[in-house]
């Protein structure tokens, strides 16, 4: 369901250099409107969720080729189907209430996944799309009454999910499309260059890592979606999961979220850095017991943090969507009006 290019308003070219020329400060009621609008779309996980998804990514994009003197055409946002958990829970009084759990990658995914199956009686895991073709089918969503069913997801501040997704790849894509990575030493600032080139080229291809989670909400079809009643912060999941639990009167609510369940084989001193990170929502507070986290904050760092700057207008959706406060750094005023804006609702 990825539309052409072609079928937006006017020929992208045009719609690109023109949208380079409007510069004008006050000019930010359209970006605004856009960012609302698909918001508001791909929380409900409907079709207009993609297509408002790419009218803002078209409308960033000469933000980005500006800072980072970027010569490439914008790579599209792509519907995208992970793993999702259907488990049967005794909820509002029903024993066999069906709870969607969305894995969001990167977002404390296999932690949720396996507190959810700690407190379920039932248990099952729809595999991602890429996998498996009947993902649709087996999700069943729209066959169960809205009554008897549930839905949830966890997302994580943007940038500390790049940071995350990056010692991810680094760590488990050793071959393959990802040989590029390979032109330079692992944990090297120059590989962590590559990596954010390829990044703002195609999302080092498209991967689930660092994908912008606002594009995990797209639907593959007006038959195939899974609209997300409620969404949780990873950095507040443990009181996010009770208040949801609680409110649903679900039997679960009783029984702690357990940081201990669901770990995710991430280098050490990556998950040391991201502790240091949340500290303080600062780069500056990347620990340095991780060599590869270091390398990509020079590479962000550089050049009056353009490369921090541009990831923050890629990813401005996100930051709306889920409403997290901008890092420290991305500043233009612009921006921050933006932000200002979306928040008032206007």
């Amino acid at each position: 369901m990825v539309a052409r290019a072609t079928e937006c308003d006017g020929d992208l070219n045009e719609m690109l250099q023109t949208l380079s020329k409007r510069r004008d400060p006050n000019s930010t009621t359209d970006l605004v409107d856009q960012l609302l609008k698909a918001k508001t779309e791909c929380l409900k996980s409907s079709m207009e969720c993609l297509p408002a998804l790419k009218q803002v990514r078209y409308r960033v994009w000469p933000y980005i080729q500006e800072l980072i003197h970027w010569p490439h055409k914008p790579w599209e946002p792509m519907d995208f189907h992970p793993q999702v958990v259907k488990a049967k829970m005794s909820c509002n009084g029903v024993g066999n209430h069906t709870m969607f759990l969305l894995h969001m990658w990167k977002s404390a995914g296999w932690s949720s996944m396996d507190n959810l199956k700690a407190v379920s009686n039932g248990y099952d895991v729809i595999q991602a799309f890429e996998d498996n073709y009947a993902w649709c089918e087996q999700l069943g969503y729209n066959g169960i009454s809205q009554d008897q069913r549930s839905s949830l997801t966890f997302v994580r501040e943007p940038l500390s999910r790049l940071i995350s997704g990056y010692a991810e790849i680094e760590r488990t894509y050793k071959a393959g499309r990802y040989d590029f990575l390979k032109q330079a030493e692992e944990g090297s600032r120059e590989r962590a260059k590559i990596f954010m080139d390829r990044f703002f080229e195609d999302g080092a291809i498209y991967n689930g890592h660092v994908k912008p989670q606002s594009e995990y909400f797209a639907p593959f079809s007006s038959r195939c979606a899974l609209p997300i009643e409620f969404v949780g912060k990873t950095e507040t999941i443990s009181e996010d999961w009770k208040k949801f639990m609680e409110s649903k009167h679900c039997d679960a609510a009783s029984t702690p979220f357990s940081n201990d369940l669901g770990q995710h084989p991430t280098d050490d001193g990556f998950k040391n850095a991201m502790e240091n990170f949340f500290n303080e929502i600062s780069l500056l507070a990347v620990d340095a017991t991780s060599t590869s986290a270091l390398r990509l904050k020079s590479v962000l760092d550089a050049d009056g943090y353009a490369y921090l700057r541009a990831f923050c207008w890629l990813l401005l959706s996100d930051y709306v969507m889920f409403d997290y406060d901008l890092p420290e750094h991305c500043d233009e005023p612009e921006m921050l009006r933006i932000m200002e804006q979306t928040k008032s609702g206007r």
